[in-house]
């Protein structure tokens, strides 16, 4: 764990990173470990990928449950064959301005003969994770990865991802979890077993407010620490509900020491 120190006058503040408060990435592993299910982080801090494992869509049955669904395979004789697409056939929303994007385009690959072509019908299972701070919590979409050109819709994700945890046993309970609804998840932080955590800028605002009013200028002095002003969404700290009293307590400490000797 991670120890965050403030340097400040007559004043050594301490809060550890895992214990008081967490930053986007820790709330996205501690999702995935919750979830028993393999993260990929991105480097933004505020997205992450949950992924569940590749599956191949080779198989008859397979196939005929994407046929009752409403998927069809899709010939390009225009390339001469080269490529293949699933299609979802359903109905799709229509987003002005933009094309319908609904298909996984899958490449033939040269196998040793060069007279012959293959093809790996091969798709990963994930949910991307997303913060969605008016949520409170975050949001899971289903996103079905191909080999090649991957469908971007939510609809055909949606509906890929449903047939395929429904093709598969064994999947972790999340997946089957995402399944049972339409388009996304909302996770809560009490689902996580973190209720009453909230991000330091709220915490902050609720501490400006009881104090009557404190001048924008203080916060970007960075006077206090933990600093309510973090210049990136993936530096947004998370306190846990434990340490709020603390946190404040500290800011109000960290004021009445700058404006005595300011």
């Amino acid at each position: 764990m991670s120890v965050l120190v403030c340097n400040l006058p007559n004043k050594e503040g301490i809060v550890e990173r895992g214990r008081d408060f967490f930053l986007p990435v820790d709330l996205f592993r501690h999702l995935a470990k919750t979830g028993e299910v393999r993260l990929v982080e991105w480097s933004n801090g505020t997205d992450a990928w949950l992924t569940f494992g590749e599956f191949s869509l080779d198989g008859a049955e397979v196939n005929g449950l994407l046929e009752r669904h409403g998927f069809f395979w899709q010939d390009h004789p225009d390339v001469g064959y080269g490529i293949k697409t699933l299609v979802d056939g359903n109905w799709q929303e229509r987003n002005v301005g933009c094309s319908p994007s609904r298909e996984w385009i899958f490449p033939l690959l040269p196998t040793d003969n060069i007279f012959d072509l293959e093809v790996h019908y091969d798709l990963t299972v994930e949910l991307r994770a997303k913060l969605v701070i008016c949520q409170q919590g975050i949001v899971l979409f289903p996103v079905v990865v191909g080999s090649h050109i991957s469908a971007s819709d939510t609809l055909p994700n949606a509906r890929l991802f449903r047939v395929l945890v429904k093709a598969n046993d064994g999947l972790a309970p999340l997946a089957r979890k995402m399944a049972e609804v339409d388009k996304l998840l909302g996770i809560s932080w009490a689902g996580l077993g973190l209720e009453g955590i909230r991000r330091v800028q709220d915490l902050f605002s609720d501490f400006s407010t009881v104090r009557g009013y404190l001048p924008e200028s203080l916060a970007e002095m960075k006077i206090f620490c933990p600093n309510p002003k973090s210049e990136r969404r993936s530096e947004d700290m998370y306190v846990v509900a434990s340490a709020q009293a603390e946190v404040i307590k500290d800011w109000r400490d960290q004021l009445r020491t700058f404006l005595e000797l300011n």
